[in-house]
């Protein structure tokens, strides 16, 4: 089942990639015949082709352009934020930053605006800037309207703090979040990366007890794959542990203290 998904959506790729050929080329040549300059709907058409083909420097530079014409503040939003996606893939994680923070900079409010700080807040992930990403978390919980933008953003923030080490925090953030919002997206997400610390610290048992969760707990999240993997690793971590520790104590049995 999952190669045909794979195969349909290659599939679809390449007969987008083919269609935005078609639609590049007519307006070369329509250009080229000095043609008036194609309209909105047009430029959209090849954005959302480029999207789907995966050509992200022509999905950006039309979203930019569709940003710069719309009169509609709304409008105007939602084609930066898709720039500063399609910016995101193609990997300038500096301009989608910029781009997505130029929209919460702004009046829009509601799904935008939380669409906005999500895009600002990935993209200084990926730079591995989580100081900065940080703080634009906790900004963005102050004005979170809903609990679904709540809980990402805790998820988030805890995700910021462990990646800067500082993982007792995060520990009690991804706590926080499981026993606040069980039932959203987040949860699943919030036990492996509880998982992760344990793992890291070598409480395995803990670990375990995590990852194990995620599995009883949420059959139907994308995460429980990974809960899995996580587990199959654990095995050999808690056996080469084991064999370290045993190791240990034999050499404190050879050389007595005094002798070390």
């Amino acid at each position: 089942q999952d190669l045909k998904r794979v195969a349909t959506l290659e599939s679809w790729r390449k007969k987008a990639s083919s269609k935005l050929a078609e639609i590049v080329e007519a307006r070369i040549k329509w250009a080229e015949s000095g043609a008036p300059v194609p309209n909105e709907e047009e430029w959209l058409e090849i954005a959302q082709l480029s999207e789907v083909a995966e050509s992200w420097p022509r999905a950006s530079e039309y979203y930019r352009k569709l940003s710069e014409v719309a009169s509609d503040p709304a409008k105007k939003a939602e084609y930066s934020i898709a720039n500063a996606r399609a910016l995101q893939h193609w990997g300038r994680y500096s301009q989608a930053y910029e781009t997505a923070n130029g929209v919460v900079k702004s009046d829009v409010r509601g799904g935008l605006r939380e669409d906005a700080y999500q895009c600002a807040g990935l993209a200084l992930e990926s730079s591995k800037e989580y100081a900065k990403a940080l703080k634009l978390y906790d900004q963005f919980l102050k004005e979170a309207e809903n609990e679904k933008a709540m809980a990402w953003a805790m998820l988030r923030r805890a995700f910021c703090l462990e990646k800067s080490g500082m993982t007792e925090a995060a520990l009690n953030t991804y706590r926080d979040i499981i026993d606040r919002y069980p039932k959203e997206f987040t949860a699943p997400e919030a036990l492996v990366g509880s998982g992760r610390i344990y793992e890291a610290r070598r409480e395995f048992p803990s670990a375990r007890s995590s990852y194990d969760r995620v599995i009883a707990d949420y059959t139907d999240s994308h995460k429980v794959i990974e809960a899995k993997s996580h587990l199959q690793a654990l095995t050999a971590k808690e056996q080469d542990w084991e064999g370290i520790k045993a190791e240990l104590s034999k050499m404190s049995e050879r050389y007595p203290k005094r002798e070390r």
